[in-house]
C-alpha cells in the first residue's frame, strides 16, 4: 500500500521501503535461495525490459522484491499477467 501510494503521488518507490521489504522477503522465505533466485529473475526481466522500452525504474525494484516473495516460477507468471493486464487498460 506504501509503494502504491508513493508511486502515485511522487512517482518514486523510496529505496528504503525496497530495502526492507527484501529484507523481510529473504528472512521469512522458507527457502533462501528460491527466493533470491526470484529476486534476480525479476530484476532481471524488468532491467531488461527497462533498457528496451524505457519504462518506470520504480518497477525493476518492485518487480526484485516480488520475485524474493514469491519465487522463481511465479514471478515469471506475475510479470507476465501484469503487461498482459496493463495491454488491456
Amino acid at each position: 500500500i506504501t509503494v502504491t501510494i508513493t508511486d502515485l503521488l511522487w512517482k518514486r518507490i523510496p529505496n528504503t521501503i525496497i530495502a526492507s521489504a527484501f529484507l523481510w522477503a529473504m528472512v521469512l522465505s522458507e527457502s533462501q535461495t528460491n527466493a533470491l533466485l526470484g529476486a534476480i529473475v525479476g530484476f532481471g526481466v524488468m532491467l531488461t525490459l527497462y533498457l528496451v522500452f524505457r519504462g518506470g525504474e520504480g518497477d525493476v525494484k518492485l518487480f526484485a522484491v516480488l520475485g524474493a516473495i514469491l519465487g522463481t516460477g511465479t514471478t515469471l507468471e506475475v510479470i507476465q499477467r501484469s503487461f498482459l493486464i496493463a495491454a488491456m487498460v
